[in-house]
């Protein structure tokens, strides 16, 4: 069975900034920390190919190139924040990449005017388990 979290310890993990911005993030006592900007966004270039057609129909696959050389190293301790779509991109390689949570509902981001004031939990890539797989 798989299972449905990932416990990271309570300390010792450090949060790496590879976005535009910094973070501002809400901690469970309500306090705030700005999390600064680490290093670059991982750059990628990405490929829509057409895959087959039926028909009408029309069925496409847009492939992401990344080079290993713009990866950070693995450090014991360390999680990247990235954009949701890099965090998913490079689930399949490495389990070191996280993400904002940025649902106002699910998530609790605060808004301001429309944009992200402040988050309050980091997601990592969302993963499927097939329900015969956890019998």
């Amino acid at each position: 069975m798989i299972p449905a979290y990932v416990q990271l310890p309570d300390q010792d993990v450090e949060p790496y900034i590879l976005m535009k911005h910094d973070l501002r993030y809400i901690h469970k006592n309500d306090t705030m920390s700005i999390f600064s900007k680490n290093g670059e966004e991982i750059p990628f270039k990405s490929r829509e190919f057409k895959v087959t057609t039926f028909g009408d129909l029309v069925f496409v696959r847009k492939v992401y190139y990344v080079s290993s050389d713009d990866l950070p190293p693995m450090v014991k301790g360390r999680i990247y924040i990235v954009s949701k779509m890099m965090a998913n991109i490079l689930a399949g390689i490495r389990t070191d990449f996280s993400y904002p949570g940025t649902h106002p509902m699910y998530d609790k981001a605060q808004f301001v005017d429309s944009h992200i004031e402040a988050i309050k939990r980091f997601r990592l890539p969302d993963q499927v388990v097939l329900d015969d797989e956890q019998k």
